[in-house]
């Protein structure tokens, strides 16, 4: 909100007491008391806002890397506000607002350092700490992901036990965003042994950094847990182990023999002693005891 006093002419020996009315100009007739101490009718004309304008802002930003975005103060006639000093205030950016006081020796004009680490489209906006009514705004700013920071695993929760499963691979930069044309070699390792898994495999950019693996398999009963590791070692290509992991149980599954084998023979011998049989709970079967429970 303007404070009407800074609409009084410098000098003028006025001394504002309230406002009246304001007409359809946007001017403001007041009540004030002059030098001699006599009330005057005094018509305030209000200068009218300057806009924050980006005049310059990045085509393509990439998560966590800082880039430069400049405003510029621009007066209701288009031209630049040069003895702009308002403090000006950057929000969205990723670590936090950023504030900055403009001096006259940046003649209406400074350059923001901001960082977004939110793939997709982002939006800056810009406001005048004094004045809120002066704002702008930069929408639509394109953001990729980083470079790979580590890699997520996908697979189903339970499978059983020899069944072949797939495994989806996706690289991702260190804010989880899809990583940026990840190029990168895989190795897969299990912490149980017997297991089938995929092949070293080398990420092209049209896989854009996700894979999916087919043919998995795990033989042995239990949790167990599949890892998958960038294989490259170079500490100048990269600056830590790319790797990601998942857990898995896996359930036994009966034998083909255990599976069709008919349910335990139960034997029944007759209260004469002559009668010795067992029979089955299937109708079809019967037979005699085994040799030795005469």
């Amino acid at each position: 909100m303007t404070n009407l006093n800074s609409l009084v002419p410098a000098g003028s020996g006025l001394t504002l007491d309230n406002a009246v009315a304001i007409n359809n100009n946007g001017q403001i007739l007041v009540q004030a008391t002059n030098a001699s101490g006599a009330e005057e009718a005094v018509l305030l004309t209000p200068v009218a806002a300057p806009s924050l304008t980006v005049t310059s802002a990045p085509t393509l930003a990439t998560a966590g890397v800082p880039f430069n975005i400049t405003i510029t103060v621009l007066n209701p006639n288009g031209t630049v506000d040069t003895g702009f000093t308002d403090t000006v205030q950057l929000v969205g950016n990723a670590s936090g607002p950023i504030s900055y006081t403009f001096t006259p020796a940046d003649q209406g004009v400074h350059t923001f350092t901001a960082t977004l680490d939110t793939a997709g489209t982002q939006t800056l906006t810009f406001s005048d700490t004094t004045n809120p009514g002066v704002t702008g705004v930069q929408q639509n700013i394109p953001v990729q992901g980083g470079p790979a920071a580590k890699l997520l695993l996908s697979s189903p929760t339970f499978v059983e036990a020899g069944a072949t499963f797939s495994i989806e691979v996706t690289a991702l930069d260190a804010f989880n965003n899809i990583a940026t044309d990840y190029l990168g070699t895989v190795h897969f390792t299990d912490s149980a042994s017997g297991a089938t898994l995929p092949a070293n495999f080398t990420f092209t950019t049209a896989d854009d950094s996700q894979h999916v693996f087919t043919g998995v398999k795990l033989t042995k009963a239990g949790e167990q847990t599949i890892t998958d590791t960038d294989t490259d070692t170079d500490t100048d290509t990269k600056t830590a182990s790319i790797t990601g992991s998942i857990p898995i149980d896996v359930n036994a599954v009966r034998s083909a023999a255990l599976a069709t084998t008919s349910p335990l023979a139960i034997g029944i011998i007759g209260s004469d002693g002559d009668s010795d049989s067992w029979w089955s709970p299937e109708p079809t079967r019967k037979g005699s005891l085994a040799p030795g429970l005469d």
